[in-house]
């Protein structure tokens, strides 16, 4: 019974590892086929990773969907929503306890405690949208390579480069002598490289 499920095992991994690409594939499925580091920028590209990164800074889930990943695309904006929620909610609270002069300089606090809690969720609120915002850029960018790349395998024209070391044997000539010229054995490697 062991062997009989380390052999389906076995052949779920080679199948899993064999996965070919096929049109209409999803991100989800994508995913683990293509590392985002070897990504090299082809001119079929049809998603560029610096302006989706960008553009996902500045409005986070826009690129991702705009790039079809509508259920990433809402989480992050949803996200995104919820934070400035909170940071709108928490600066009108910090605004109210807050007593200015008729120069709008601070002058006290009508409650100091309530002034520091919201204080408190402001800049963390604040340094919550920042780290979103940044994580959904770089989400983004990962996308963009991912997608790109299986774009390339889809059109067959991803840039490789094939290495081959073969052994290489050829008989060449020698100086001449009285009886005609001579040939000599020469052996060694040749290197041969595809773009």
């Amino acid at each position: 019974m062991k062997k009989l499920l380390i052999v389906v095992l076995a052949l779920a991994a080679l199948v899993q590892a064999n996965a070919q690409v096929a049109p209409g594939m999803k991100y989800k499925e994508i995913k683990g086929m293509y590392d985002a580091k070897m990504y090299v920028p082809q001119s079929i590209d049809p998603y560029n990773k610096t302006v989706s990164g960008v553009v996902s800074f500045f409005v986070p889930g826009a690129a991702q969907l705009c790039m079809g990943e509508i259920g990433r695309g809402i989480a992050f904006f949803a996200g995104e929503c919820v934070l400035l929620e909170i940071v709108q909610s928490a600066g009108e609270k910090f605004i109210a306890s807050v007593i200015t002069d008729e120069t709008g300089k601070v002058t006290g606090y009508k409650d100091e405690q309530a002034a520091k809690s919201s204080a408190r969720i402001l800049i963390g609120g604040l340094v919550a949208d920042l780290a979103l915002c940044i994580w959904s850029s770089c989400d983004a960018s990962k996308v963009a390579k991912i997608k790109n790349m299986y774009y390339q395998d889809l059109y067959g024209r991803r840039a490789s480069l094939d290495v081959n070391f073969e052994p290489y044997f050829a008989l060449t000539p020698s100086a001449a002598t009285a009886s005609g010229s001579t040939f000599m054995p020469t052996a060694g490697m040749s290197l041969k490289m595809n773009f």
